[in-house]
């Protein structure tokens, strides 16, 4: 009998349910364990250091549930996927490799990228765009504030500031770009805010790529992703904004919902 996929999932916050999202509508038999660290979030404004230790620690918690595959689903905690993979058991995912790609690969001569200030400071993503394709123009822009508002679930008119405040220069651009990674699981969730203000520019969600290539990886191991999976959710803080989140997201209730520290 072919074995239930199970999909370990990491995040600092609400953020990685765009993620969630994404891969229960490519795999939905698959049972996913999913930990959003939202007492530390957000992780751009940690130093690498404390990153390592609190995804270490999330890591060995997740993997109490024997899951076949971790997912990195926060872009910053993906900038150290390299330490992190030589220290790991299994195999895991960044969610930034199959963007990078994408966009290198998708023709666009100018290309914005947003996330916290330490994943824009990595460089990761510049980096590997580059490597594929040396001629496309990037523009990068990080922010302290935006990742931590969305998983605070602060109001609308304090996020649509800050997007405004921090990100408009770059999107205002003369030139402005032609597509824009949203380089922080935490952004797609008001993508609706970008969309509406600069309709003029593609929002790229780095989870719809990362999704694609998980569900090959599931297929080649030959692990179950069909049928009626399950979804449990672990959280070290409110439960009321994974809620609102989940219900924005069309994701169906979870099977578990609940407070944890690893």
């Amino acid at each position: 009998m072919t074995e239930t996929a199970r999909i370990g999932v990491i995040d600092s916050g609400v953020g990685g349910l765009t993620f969630v999202r994404e891969i229960l509508a490519l795999c939905p038999g698959a049972d996913i364990i999913y930990f959003g660290d939202s007492a530390n979030c957000p992780y751009g404004n940690q130093t690498r250091e404390r990153i390592l230790e609190l995804t270490f620690k999330a890591l060995s918690f997740l993997q109490q549930s024997h899951i076949h595959v971790g997912v990195i689903a926060c872009n910053t905690i993906s900038t150290l996927i390299d330490t992190l993979q030589s220290n790991s058991d299994i195999p895991l995912f960044s969610v930034v490799s199959p963007a990078a790609e994408a966009v290198a690969c998708s023709g666009v001569k100018r290309v914005g990228i947003l996330g916290t200030e330490f994943t824009i400071a990595v460089g990761t993503y510049q980096k590997l765009i580059r490597a594929i394709n040396p001629d496309i123009e990037l523009l990068c822009q990080g922010s302290l504030h935006l990742a931590a508002l969305v998983d605070q679930g602060a109001p609308e008119q304090d996020v649509e500031r800050e997007i405004v405040s921090r990100f408009g220069p770059l999107l205002e651009h003369n030139p402005p770009p032609e597509s824009v990674i949203l380089g922080c699981t935490h952004y797609p969730i008001v993508k609706d805010f970008f969309v509406r203000r600069y309709p003029h520019i593609e929002f790229l969600d780095p989870a719809v790529e990362l999704a694609k290539v998980l569900t090959r990886w599931l297929e080649q191991q030959g692990l179950e992703t069909k049928g009626q999976g399950s979804l449990k959710i672990y959280t070290s803080g409110a439960l009321d904004v994974y809620q609102r989140i989940l219900e924005k997201l069309k994701i169906p209730a979870p099977q578990v919902l609940e407070h944890k520290i690893p």
